[in-house]
């Protein structure tokens, strides 16, 4: 489905294969003007659609710039649904700016700007904007995970478009029993099981939200415990290279500091936060106040103890959680022995109590590198905890805020028809359900929605 674009009467150009220097470079335009820059440039009056063909390139005082590869490929069938053009070109940085000087000086030929290719894709009705959000997380991926993901919201359009379509058609005979029955309230029983079957499918793409926001986003690791028990030691050897400074002085960490790591192909945000204890200090107690925050904010919390300065494990571990205040029940604790090198913990009783009977318990050394690999595995089973089994492409998995915002929305309005008295304003809801999910893909567009969008995008793309 085609939208109106009015941005689009000039042709865009811009380096699409990242920064220079490079062995080739790729350069793209697209608009109308595309064919006329190619003949321009190569002197070339005619050539051969989507054929790759050599063309040595020329500025307007016919200076060689570049012996080049170029395409031209014909619009609609193009990305963005306009003629497009490419040239390949030797990836120094003279070269490259050479070629895009020598464009900016064309006729009705402008530098695009972040993500106009892939939004006039969008306002040609090559892509819906569910697409849009996926090609951005498939740029941006990191891991297997969040490639996997990006390419699954490929299909949150379909899978919505008929949940939507249903929505209107059930609004569309609510609205005919009011206009032609004597009393509507007494009507209600099917309309009410539809809303509530079309709710149901609702709050299973709902429950699946935050897996997909912690695959595309990461879960987040806090490290806590008191002063020198050996957090930064520990977010060292997890990033597998030194982010932390590590000190015998307690307090050397008076800030957060946060590392992204990948553990099993699944992204993970390890936070290393300042020793908690009683200070006089503004200034180290605002990094204790942020240490408690990030705890708060996390998935998986690990508790480190100084193994050979805990005489109680039960009582420190206690002492932790008191400060740290009451987390999520989904959130996942487990406490790290640290230090086990100098106290092997012969005479300290290792067992938690039932209090802490789910936490999971392992022993560390930084300094005999002992453990580690064991904590690794409790994050590791954690994220996967969290995140569940892989998609299929045939899921439907919402990872952005926007996207799971308006679904929530949506559920709501459903709710609010159920318990709507005024069969008017119970088809309103419906009504306001529907347009709510037609947003998801961008069948009703905001234009302060798309801007946020397209601006994440590079240049290029």
């Amino acid at each position: 489905m085609a939208r109106a674009f009015s941005a689009a009467s000039k042709t865009i150009f811009a380096l699409s294969s990242g920064s220079t220097p490079s062995a080739i470079a790729i350069i793209r335009l697209s608009g109308s003007e595309s064919v006329s820059c190619l003949k321009r440039l190569t002197k070339k009056p005619e050539f051969r659609a989507r054929e790759l063909f050599y063309a040595p390139l020329y500025d307007e005082q016919n200076q060689l710039l570049d012996r080049a590869m170029a395409v031209y490929m014909p619009g609609p069938s193009t990305f963005t649904g306009e003629d497009t053009v490419e040239f390949y070109v030797h990836g120094g940085r003279a070269v490259v700016n050479a070629v895009l000087g020598t464009l900016k000086k064309m006729p009705n030929v402008d530098s695009a700007k972040a993500g106009e290719f892939t939004k006039r894709a969008f306002f040609n009705g090559k892509m819906d904007l569910s697409q849009v959000e996926a090609l951005g997380d498939l740029i941006s991926a990191d891991t297997e995970r969040q490639r996997s993901l990006a390419l699954s919201q490929d299909n949150v359009d379909q899978k919505l478009r008929p949940i939507r379509e249903n929505l209107l058609h059930l609004m569309a005979r609510f609205e005919a029993a009011i206009d032609f029955a004597d009393d509507v309230q007494l009507d209600r029983l099917g309309y009410d099981e539809a809303a509530q079957e079309i709710l149901e499918k609702l709050l299973a793409m709902r429950r699946s939200a935050q897996k997909g926001c912690l695959i595309r986003e990461g879960a987040r690791v806090a490290l806590v415990g008191r002063t020198n028990v050996g957090k930064s030691s520990i977010i060292n050897k997890l990033a597998e290279r030194e982010v932390a400074i590590v000190s015998n002085i307690s307090g050397t960490t008076r800030d957060s500091l946060e590392v992204r790591i990948q553990l099993n192909a699944l992204p993970v945000t390890v936070t290393d936060t300042a020793g908690i204890r009683e200070s006089d200090c503004a200034l180290e107690g605002e990094g204790i106040r942020r240490s408690i925050q990030r705890a708060q904010e996390a998935n998986i919390v690990l508790l480190v103890v100084d193994l050979s300065r805990c005489s109680d494990l039960n009582e420190e571990v206690a002492y932790l959680l008191d400060q740290i205040g009451e987390l999520d029940p989904a959130v996942t604790v487990a406490v790290v022995l640290n230090k086990s090198d100098v106290c092997g913990g012969s005479e300290l009783e290792l067992t938690l109590d039932e209090r802490f009977s789910k936490f999971t318990v392992v022993k560390t050394s930084c300094r005999a590198e002992s453990g580690i690999s064991p904590l690794v595995d409790v994050v590791s089973e954690a994220v996967e905890n969290l995140t569940g089994e892989e998609s299929s492409t045939d899921d439907v998995v919402l990872s952005r805020f926007r996207q799971i915002q308006l679904i929530d929305e949506a559920i709501e309005e459903l709710e609010e028809f159920e318990d709507a008295k005024d069969a008017a304003i119970a088809a309103q809801h419906l009504r306001n359900a529907a347009d709510l999910i037609g947003e998801v893909a961008g069948a009703i567009v905001n234009e302060q929605i798309l801007d946020s969008i397209f601006s994440q995008f590079c240049i290029g793309k």
